[in-house]
């Protein structure tokens, strides 16, 4: 729209868009993309927790109601599972002493517990309960 504005949406035009994650506390409007920009953008995510709060629960709320289930409890009470995202490429500073450093936070931070099953990670980064090799395999992922 910048280029040309006539490509501007006339009043009452329907604009199709889809809502991708982003930062905590952003604004709605700022996850709002075209559809076409999802597809092409592999770092896109579509916001599921917005679909499923915003279009599915809403009228599931509607008909399990009319049997005393309550739609939106069950919903929060349900564990959510949170998917990191691994940074592809990322930026590297060369110093003057041949050190490369990656310029993004992960590279400085480390985990002190285990994804799978919380428990306490040794330095080599592997799980102390000895659990499954899922354990080791997800708390020695590089970025």
């Amino acid at each position: 729209m910048e280029e040309d504005h006539r490509a501007e949406p006339q009043y009452g035009e329907r604009v199709p868009y889809v809502v991708i994650a982003g930062a905590p506390g952003s604004r709605l409007i700022d996850r709002t993309v075209a559809p076409e920009t999802l597809l092409y953008n592999a770092h896109h995510r579509l916001d599921a927790e917005y679909y499923i709060t915003k279009n599915l629960i809403p009228p599931l709320e509607r008909i399990l109601n009319l049997v005393g289930a309550d739609i939106r409890a069950w919903y929060n009470e349900m564990p959510k599972i949170r998917k990191i995202m691994k940074v592809e490429n990322a930026k590297v500073i060369n110093r003057a002493a041949g050190n490369s450093k990656k310029s993004i936070l992960e590279s400085y931070m480390k985990s002190s517990a285990c994804l799978v099953c919380k428990g306490k990670v040794d330095v080599q980064g592997s799980c102390k309960l000895k659990a499954p090799s899922g354990c080791v395999a997800l708390t020695n992922l590089s970025v």
